[in-house]
């Protein structure tokens, strides 16, 4: 006479064979978003250092541009009105390149290493005169809390 298998029996085993199959989905899916989350900070970590790289080749591209950065970072009121202007931009540019890497570092796209890097890059432009004056001239260029931050860095140098 053969074995008897109950209908407990194939449902405790069709029970555990689905269990198997949704741990195995979990794990690929998990394996996925990790795949993922490294190209995303790749990508951003690129676009990152794409946009520095624009800034820095701007800058460096002519002297009279150069001049205009040693200049204003002495002091603004040594720049002609369209130098100012020419001034402005270029610092808007790399802090707002920093301010994206601050938020991106934030949601955890970014390496925080290379937004740690950054931030002693900030302090090390506002320890210039001509970059605290241009920031304390444009208080709606930046996000609330990105402003806050870079307040406290300005508030620290000039402190002391």
């Amino acid at each position: 006479m053969g074995t008897v298998v109950s209908y407990e029996a194939i449902n405790a085993f069709a029970q555990a064979i689905a269990a198997t199959g949704v741990i195995a989905g979990l794990v690929f899916v998990g394996i996925q978003i990790r795949h993922n989350t490294r190209a995303v900070r790749s990508t951003n970590f690129h676009a990152i250092t794409d946009s520095f790289n624009a800034v820095n080749l701007t800058i460096g591209a002519k002297t009279e541009t150069s001049r205009v950065l040693r200049v204003g970072f002495a002091d603004l009121g040594q720049l002609t009105d369209d130098e100012r202007v020419q001034f402005h931009f270029l610092a808007l540019s790399a802090i707002r390149v920093m301010e994206t890497l601050y938020y991106s570092s934030k949601v955890g796209v970014a390496e925080l290493d290379l937004w740690a890097t950054e931030r002693r890059t900030i302090d090390a432009l506002m320890r210039n005169a001509g970059m605290r004056q241009w920031w304390v001239s444009n208080p709606l260029s930046f996000s609330p809390e990105f402003r806050r931050l870079v307040d406290e860095i300005v508030h620290a140098i000039q402190n002391g």
